[in-house]
């Protein structure tokens, strides 16, 4: 492995740890459980990219990892996902030619978001794209190249271990100023979405 690699390698362990600490007791045993949305027509014009980083993170990795060739059985899974573990769970976007046309990928979108779920997107357009999705935005991209498979890896575990230390600086923030415990917090920047659906999304 390449020093780039030990170094992602080294930060995916740390970060879990660190995550971990930050949870608590109930953290012992947290990890990122990563759900991967990916256009499956794209699949061949990519070389099976979400398949191969798939492969990568279930067998080098110590990070979960779900990856479904149905498109239309991935939003169910991943509604699945939050009802059984929403700590854990994370999106990773493979964002391909086709992703931001495919309604099953807009319908996971706008689950992790709703749901609050951190998100990483892996930017990997060919041709381009006919429209980008109105969604897609708001969070960490990472560009597509060959051999960044651990960096992934270890964005995966950065935007996840954020995501946590945001809501629990929240969490204090809320306590010390005496607001209510009950206000919505987002580990990012409130979107529309978020505002239509809480007014209180951005406390």
């Amino acid at each position: 492995r390449s020093e780039d690699d030990r170094r992602w390698s080294l930060g995916v362990r740390v970060g879990i740890e660190v995550a971990r600490a930050l949870l608590g007791p109930t953290g012992i045993d947290a990890g990122p459980q990563i759900s991967i949305s990916h256009a499956a027509v794209d699949q061949l014009a990519n070389d099976r990219l979400a398949a191969r980083l798939h492969e990568h993170l279930v067998t080098r990795t110590a990070l979960r990892c779900e990856f479904n060739d149905r498109d239309e059985a991935r939003a169910q899974q991943l509604r699945s996902r939050l009802r059984s573990s929403p700590r854990d769970a994370l999106l990773l976007v493979i964002r391909t030619d086709a992703w931001s046309e495919s309604p099953w990928c807009t319908e996971e979108l706008l689950i992790a978001k709703s749901e609050r779920v951190p998100i990483l997107t892996v930017l990997a357009t060919t041709a381009g794209e006919p429209r980008a999705s109105a969604y897609a935005g708001n969070h960490r991209t990472v560009h597509w190249q060959a051999g960044r498979e651990w960096e992934v890896a270890g964005r995966c575990v950065q935007a996840w271990l954020q995501h946590h230390h945001f809501l629990a600086f929240g969490r204090a923030a809320l306590e010390l100023a005496g607001l209510p415990q009950d206000s919505t917090v987002l580990s990012r920047r409130p979107e529309l979405l978020d505002l239509s659906a809480d007014p209180r999304a951005g406390a």
